[in-house]
């Protein structure tokens, strides 16, 4: 990788997100564990159900964080202090509109909720739950605008501290919340206050960093520059629908189609796998504004070569998260987590639910790629094919197939799409190269995450150990075979020897 990745900021501000997530996320998993006992499976799927609707509705936003984040990689290469501000106070704007646009949409379709709960159980207060489910939609976006500038400058590590601090503080006030008095309105009322509070925060810490925004509060992007900036949102923005209904496509097509509890017991495996996405993403977080500068400062073969290893990275971390998932979630859920036997998916649904957590991570680094170098502008279709195929074949199998259909819809229209769209895109129009080198690595690591996989799933078929003793046998087992067949598959390739070589740079630099 090369130098102009700001090696040190993005081991920084990765080490700090992760260290506050896994804080987090513990406490997630104790309050969701309690959450489940307490409120019961319907409760469950309404609050996973509400939660992808509202996703949707953010696609209000139309990309407008990704453009002015590509439009802020120059002028902060340049310290041009006065357009920076200029772009965060169009930002401030844009978010204002958003708010309310979120609101409003929220309000027409809260009449509605019927029609996407499928329940024989009757529950009085769900068009209550909802609205408070727009209410911290809409706190989502109050003062959030200026935690850009710290993700573009890759100071994103105070963000991530504030946001992790806040999280673990709601999360254990939920919990408490839940297990004294079960009460969902209450749950929800203290997740709106975290949030507005974590956003006043960030919006302190960055008014004290960087106070020439005060300074120049009065600058305006120029007309040239922001028919640049609505161009790319144009362009962007169906990316961004088209993002945002794929992500709340599963769970709607459940909901309404089979049972809103289903819908819950999806929810329980989704959380563990949205939990590893989200972790592993910390890194790759922090890589993307390096790339962005990367794009901007270096030569197309060390941006190559930069993706390369990028690309072999990942299949590295998503191949070993994978394995470990497919082998372990199952036995966590019902022995250690939930303790419920009867929640649980069938291994062929499993198998697609973190075959699509794979893919989806393994395109990452192109899809980054995509992003900071403004290919969107040029091809904002991909998201638009991809969901238009998982519609189709989500809803057409899911009569044929159940649960598995609406997976396997989805799994085939991102392969069909994102895999190989977006990869070709990336490749011929920034790199003016073929993407046969690339194509020759993703099925050559392919070939051995399945060799992996396969290994390390009939190991522990055979470990009849159960509960805390058995899940850490499998988690071990998994390291082990995973790695060493990976390892030993890909030591003599150039990507890994320029991993280790970063590695060794870095151990050296920090005397570590």
């Amino acid at each position: 990788m090369s130098e102009k990745l700001k090696t040190e900021k993005v081991i920084k501000n990765t080490f700090w997100a992760t260290f506050g997530y896994i804080v987090y996320a513990f406490a997630g998993f104790v309050s969701r564990s309690i959450f489940v006992n307490q409120l019961g499976d319907t409760i469950t799927g309404v609050a996973t159900l509400f939660s992808s609707i509202l996703n949707l509705l953010s696609m209000t936003e139309l990309g407008f964080g990704t453009a002015i984040s590509v439009h802020l990689y120059k002028p902060i290469s340049e310290n041009d202090h006065e357009k920076i501000s200029a772009l965060i106070n169009l930002y401030r704007k844009a978010y204002m509109v958003v708010a309310a646009s979120v609101f409003v949409l929220g309000m027409i379709i809260l009449p509605f909720l019927n029609v996407f709960v499928k329940t024989t159980e009757n529950i009085p207060d769900l068009k209550l739950y909802f609205f408070l489910y727009i209410l911290k939609s809409v706190a989502s976006y109050c003062y959030a605008y200026k935690s850009v500038l710290l993700t573009v400058s890759q100071e994103s590590f105070y963000a991530s501290n504030i946001t992790n601090f806040m999280l673990t503080v709601v999360t254990i006030a939920q919990t408490i919340i839940l297990h004294y008095f079960a009460n969902f309105t209450m749950y929800l009322v203290v997740a709106i206050l975290g949030v507005l509070i974590t956003n006043i925060s960030i919006s302190a810490v960055v008014d004290r960093k960087y106070p020439y925004l005060k300074k120049f509060e009065d600058a305006r992007v120029s007309k040239e520059e922001k028919k640049d900036i609505f161009a790319f949102i144009k362009a962007s923005s169906v990316d961004k629908i088209s993002g945002s209904v794929k992500t709340a496509t599963d769970n709607m097509i459940i909901s309404g189609f089979i049972n809103v509890a289903i819908t819950g017991i999806v929810g329980n495996y989704n959380m563990i796998v949205t939990t590893a996405y989200i972790f592993l993403n910390l890194f790759f977080n922090n890589v993307s504004p390096a790339v962005g500068n990367l794009c901007v400062t270096e030569n197309k073969e060390a941006q190559y070569n930069t993706l390369m290893d990028l690309e072999y990275v990942t299949f590295w971390l998503y191949g070993f998260v994978s394995v470990g998932m497919f082998c372990t979630i199952t036995p966590f859920v019902t022995e250690i987590w939930l303790k419920k036997p009867d929640m649980v998916l069938r291994p062929f649904t499993l198998l697609l639910i973190v075959f699509n957590f794979f893919i989806t991570g393994t395109c990452l680094p192109s899809e980054i790629y995509f992003s900071v170098n403004g290919l969107i502008k040029k091809f904002p279709f991909i998201n638009v094919i991809n969901v238009i195929l998982n519609l189709i074949l989500s809803i057409g199998l899911v009569y044929i197939y159940d649960l598995n259909g609406v997976y396997i819809g989805t799994v085939l229209s991102y392969v069909l799409t994102n895999l190989t769209l977006t990869h070709y895109i990336v490749f011929k129009y920034h790199f003016d190269n073929k993407c046969s080198r690339y194509f020759k690595l993703y099925f050559k690591c392919m070939i051995i995450v399945a060799a992996a996989w396969f290994i390390s799933y009939a190991t522990c078929k055979m470990i009849t150990t159960i509960g805390i003793v058995g899940l850490l046998t499998k988690m071990l087992l998994c390291t082990a075979i995973f790695n060493f067949v990976f390892l030993i598959s890909t030591f003599r390739s150039r990507e890994f020897k320029s991993i280790i070589g970063l590695a060794k740079k870095i151990l050296n630099n920090h005397k570590i």
